[in-house]
């Protein structure tokens, strides 16, 4: 055993401060982390019955060497558990077994479980500790880091949560091993996604590799992704300013989402087409120098992630961002990308943005 890759999350605030660990074969270092780190009595693993059944056991086994009791949740995999009743039904567990604030909530599982657990955390008595062991791709590479949490209601996705940072992410590269293709494709998205607001290294490893080959050299992907999240975080831990840049391909990926019912296109597949249609309309729109939107569909249809049917019915979701969170003062931040490796946020009302994504722009659109 043994930490390939260590990426430190400095906030300079000892309360809010924590390191992820990148590597193989390393799920052991939980327990470590957790004996040096941690005064807990209760530790609750939250995951989901897939995760469950192939790696609960082991995680368990680890952890016996601690003086703590270890409780597990199990819930139903899917969107359908990120949800404010699953929520209720894990407080109310957490309350029958007497779990305090100086006790532990552990995410283990992909995106849902790690943002359904951080939202528990964050919420039961105000805020206990907890810890990101992401089990996918698209959580290794993004929704571990960073400290959104969240819960979908039916009005749309990720609108109630907070911001609440882990104390410790362990990635262990052995849970990607049982992931089927569509869960790669999911994680490739936000992955392609970070090479173009963030990094011209990233984006050219991504040209010269196939979906065959990428597992090959996922490790140093995951430990980029997880740097350039980091450092934007670090710089605006709320949303306000370049955070804003990390929802590239987001606001059109949502409305994907939604249109079509959340799980028939997973949530870097929209991101993916999302992408690819917001620098469309931008750059049909705004008459600039077509560059960047055949890039990305390269990318896409590389990597198996350019999806014909989402192109076509472009028209029938494109201005369903109403009821985005994203949406603050009458105002949309638009993200878009002028050059590899760097993104930038136009403000627009909602009738510009509509404008805009339909490509009607008038003058005063942007």
């Amino acid at each position: 055993m043994g930490i390939l890759k260590t990426v430190d999350v400095t906030f300079g605030d000892k309360s809010k401060d924590y390191v992820i660990d990148i590597g193989e074969n390393i799920t052991r270092q939980v327990t470590d982390y957790i004996r040096n780190n941690l005064s807990c009595e209760r530790i609750m693993i939250i995951t989901d019955k897939t995760v469950a059944g192939l790696y609960l056991d082991e995680l368990k086994n680890h952890m016996k060497t601690l003086d703590t009791h270890v409780f597990s949740y199990e819930i139903e995999p899917g969107e359908s558990s990120k949800s404010l009743e699953v929520a209720g039904q894990i407080y109310s567990f957490l309350a029958k077994e007497s779990f305090s604030r100086s006790d532990v909530i552990l995410a283990f599982g992909g995106g849902v479980v790690g943002d359904l657990a951080g939202y528990v955390a964050a919420t039961y008595k105000r805020g206990i500790p907890f810890i990101q062991m992401p089990t996918t791709l698209l959580s290794q590479v993004d929704s571990s880091v960073g400290g959104k949490v969240a819960v979908n209601i039916p009005e749309g996705k990720n609108l109630v949560g907070a911001f609440y940072q882990p104390r410790y992410v362990l990635i262990d590269k052995k849970y990607l091993g049982t992931l089927e293709k569509d869960q790669w494709l999911d994680g490739l998205g936000e992955i392609i996604k970070y090479g173009f607001i963030g990094s011209t290294s990233l984006y050219e490893l991504l040209q010269v590799n196939t979906l065959a080959s990428i597992k090959d050299t996922i490790l140093d992907i995951i430990e980029a992704c997880c740097k350039i999240k980091r450092d934007v975080v670090l710089e605006d831990e709320f949303d306000t300013g370049l955070r804003m840049t990390l929802n590239f391909g987001h606001t059109l990926g949502h409305a994907i989402e939604k249109h079509y019912g959340f799980g028939v296109y997973s949530h870097g597949q929209a991101v993916a087409m999302g992408m690819y249609l917001v620098m469309r309309q931008y750059e049909q729109t705004e008459k600039s120098q077509i560059i960047i939107t055949p890039k990305i569909k390269e990318l896409l249809e590389r990597y198996d992630l350019f999806k014909e049917k989402i192109e076509d019915d472009y028209m029938s979701y494109c201005t369903d961002i109403l009821n985005d969170k994203k949406v603050m003062n009458g105002q949309i931040h638009i993200i878009v990308v002028d050059k590899i490796g760097q993104a930038k946020s136009y403000p627009l009302t909602i009738p510009q943005a509509k404008s805009l994504l339909q490509g009607t722009r008038t003058e005063e659109a942007l």
